[in-house]
């Protein structure tokens, strides 16, 4: 896959909820990736934050999957 298909659809404070919605996006069969996952583990930051990335084609589905979701409390 070539890394300008690759659109960042969200991105996240914590690793935890950048892979709950990955686990969310794979269950929906949508292939996706985590920006920055081992940049944080060398240098841990609240400057990094995780994208959270699909092909171009999987973007809108991707969105509606997510925002479909009941907010956190």
């Amino acid at each position: 896959m070539d890394n300008q298909d690759l659109i960042v659809i969200r991105r996240f404070a914590s690793e935890v909820e950048a892979r709950i919605v990955q686990s969310l996006l794979g269950s929906a069969q949508i292939e996706c990736f985590i920006t920055n996952e081992y940049t944080s583990w060398v240098m841990p930051s609240s400057a990094f934050s995780y994208g959270l990335c699909v092909k171009a084609e999987d973007v809108q589905r991707a969105i509606e999957i997510i925002d479909s979701q009941p907010a956190e409390n």
